[in-house]
Order: C-alpha cells, then structure tokens, then sequence
C-alpha cells in the first residue's frame, strides 16, 4: 500500500517538543519506550477534506472505503493484534 500523503503526521515530530528524542522524559517519549504508542501506515489519505481518514466515499484498490480501514486499523490496536492491521495485509 503506497505511503501516506498525510503533511501533519510528518510535522508532529518537529512541531511538538514533547515529541523530540532530546525530550526523554515527555509522557509522550515515555509511552514510546513503554511500547504504548502505535504508528500505522494506513495509506494514501490526507488529514483533513475529501480523502481524508474518515471519508465514507474515497477507496482503495481493493474497494475497502478510508473509514472501513481506519476504523478495522484501530480495531486491531485495541484489541492487541496491531502487528497485522488491515492496513498491512
């Protein structure tokens, strides 16, 4: 599945402080080192607008809406299976 085209997942990293490796003791960082955060690859979607994560109409390849895949990824999550997500399969 192509890489996201999502500009504010890249900016995260540089526009928040607590997210900076320097930062060691951010409850960001710590949740990192916790294995607490996931980061998933959900496709080609934009942030906000037509195309976006929740959108119920833009599809992919495989015919699975944006909102399908979202919604079965974070299912995944919290149910512990993150390692395989439908975004990977």
């Amino acid at each position: 599945m192509p890489r996201t085209r999502d500009a504010i997942r890249r900016v995260g990293p540089i526009a928040f402080p607590g997210r900076w490796p320097i930062n060691r003791y951010s409850t960001f960082n710590k949740a990192v080192r916790d294995g607490r955060v996931t980061v998933l690859d959900v496709g080609p979607v934009i942030h906000n607008g037509v195309g976006d994560y929740f959108d119920e109409t833009a599809q992919f390849a495989d015919g699975r809406t944006h909102a399908e895949t979202l919604a079965a990824s974070v299912r995944h999550i919290l149910t512990g299976d993150a390692a395989r997500t439908p975004a990977s399969d």
